[in-house]
């Protein structure tokens, strides 16, 4: 079985925390300040068994950051709702966020049940399955608990055993990545690292970059459910031991790829979506808060029309970061009001590649609103159009390993890898038309300049193209066999 990680949800004081441990005998509050106060602060964690891993999150809306770091890459969502309150603001707010990270997998545990009686219990599952169903959940199951007296534990247990048995292997992006949830020094081994993997694979005395800062770190030693590995793939949680990396600064909301396979930067383009029960709108140039994996970070959003999208509304929109961030195609991002915060609605990205102005920026958008979800990669090839991706960008921009980016290609028939020399350029098939048409015009207007001439320097026509050199010479030699121009020696 493939490890399956459980994230609990549920307004304050429903009994989180005293559920983890009625399953697992585990007190994920460890900090003093969760201790002295009784409540949970930030994230915890404990083991169901030697391949399930739950984690505790904070209810309280002053600490939901906290709780987002404990989703971002969970295979269900353990809804706790107390019996005697049932639905309550953070319920809903964790509902939402559940939803926009599209965690389809979902459990819902009434309870505190020893607090009421059968007729009250029954309107508070009448309550969840009208709240479940407004927000377009299907299929989940609801188990009556109390975590305090051990009531339907077990049966709590088997489902998650169950739905851990069902579990759906993830698509895989054959690159390594992983999203930092702790850091820490470890006396006598130094840095440690944990995180659930997000794609790809990792052994002991690899190299991978940290993000965002660039650096390079190497694994010395690897640890699961407190097993020491040697490898360990996507999916699983795991505990990562660098070697000696001096005074490198390492926290929360950075990350740990393989290397040069995830940018840097500070813009992307994204569909985004707001949920169904606030009053607000998302507004051209407003600051928000995005939580992206573990980080959360300050940016603002553009909205090509400039017209605001309102609840249970989407678009495809511009958001620029206060600060860089790695950021891969399809990462999924929590929206959150600047202030008060308060979730407004979520996104994937669609771009993260993205250069020129907000005037040409804004045709770009507008293009891919029209897109059909099926083209937006042909979409996103194309906008490169005079300089197509070479294999090291095609890579950054979809966060894939080059293996599966040939099988995408080759499955689509609107793409096309040309290889030229010793690298690969992506393009799409209208896009290599384009540029070659774009080639004959531009021989043609210098022939119909210049009559008295055997034709353009070829030298001078790679240089009006401003594309790369390679590329440029391979589409002159295709349309030189189709016998569509004639060569003297150095023009055309």
């Amino acid at each position: 079985m493939n490890q399956y990680v459980v994230g609990m949800s549920g307004h304050i004081d429903h009994g989180k925390t005293t559920l983890i441990k009625a399953l697992t005998g585990k007190n994920t509050d460890i900090l003093k300040e969760e201790i002295e106060r009784g409540m949970t602060v930030d994230v915890g964690f404990a083991f169901l068994n030697d391949k399930i891993t739950l984690i505790d999150v904070p209810g309280h809306k002053r600490f939901l950051k906290n709780m987002l770091v404990g989703v971002n890459s969970i295979d269900m969502a353990l809804l706790v709702v107390a019996a005697d309150d049932g639905i309550m603001p953070q319920t809903i707010e964790h509902i939402n966020i559940i939803k926009l990270l599209n965690i389809k997998n979902l459990v819902v545990a009434v309870n505190k049940i020893d607090l009421v009686d059968d007729d009250w219990l029954q309107l508070v599952d009448q309550e969840i399955d009208g709240t479940l169903d407004k927000k377009g959940f299907i299929n989940y199951k609801i188990v009556h608990i109390s975590a305090f007296k051990n009531l339907g534990i077990d049966r709590l247990r088997n489902i998650i055993e169950e739905e851990a048995e069902l579990k759906k292997v993830r698509n895989d992006k054959g690159i390594f990545r992983m999203h930092i949830d702790r850091a820490f020094i470890k006396k006598g081994f130094g840095t440690v690292v944990t995180g659930t993997i997000d794609s790809g694979s990792i052994n002991i005395g690899d190299k991978v970059q940290l993000l965002p800062s660039l650096d390079v770190v190497k694994v010395r030693g690897l640890q699961t459910h407190d097993s020491k590995i040697d490898c360990i793939t996507m999916g699983s949680r795991v505990a990562i031991n660098f070697q000696s990396i001096n005074n490198l600064s390492v926290s929360r909301g950075m990350q740990i790829a393989s290397m040069e396979s995830i940018p840097v930067v500070n813009s992307f383009i994204a569909s985004v979506s707001t949920i169904d029960d606030f009053s607000f709108s998302l507004k051209h140039n407003q600051r928000i808060r995005i939580h992206i994996g573990t980080k959360e970070v300050l940016g603002r959003i553009f909205i090509s029309d400039y017209k605001p999208i309102n609840e249970k509304s989407s678009d495809i929109v511009l958001i620029r970061l206060e600060e860089e961030l790695p950021i891969s195609y399809k990462d999924k991002f929590i929206i959150r009001q600047y202030s008060p915060q308060i979730t407004l609605g979520g996104g994937e990205v669609i771009d993260n590649l993205i250069f020129g102005k907000w005037k040409l920026i804004k045709i770009y958008i507008d293009e891919l609103r029209i897109t059909e979800k099926n083209n937006i990669l042909e979409k996103l090839v194309s906008y490169r159009m005079y300089n197509p991706l070479k294999e090291k960008e095609i890579e950054k921009l979809l966060g894939m390993s080059k293996q599966l980016i040939d099988s995408i290609v080759s499955d689509n028939q609107s793409l096309e890898l040309i290889k030229v020399n010793n690298n690969s350029f992506l393009v799409s098939i209208t896009q290599k038309k384009i540029i070659e048409n774009r080639v004959e015009e531009i021989i043609k207007a210098y022939h119909l300049k210049n009559k008295f001439e055997i034709g353009i320097p070829k030298e001078e026509l790679i240089e009006n193209i401003s594309s790369d050199r390679d590329f440029i010479n391979f589409i002159i030699d295709k349309i030189y066999h189709e016998k569509r121009i004639k060569i003297f020696k150095d023009k055309i």
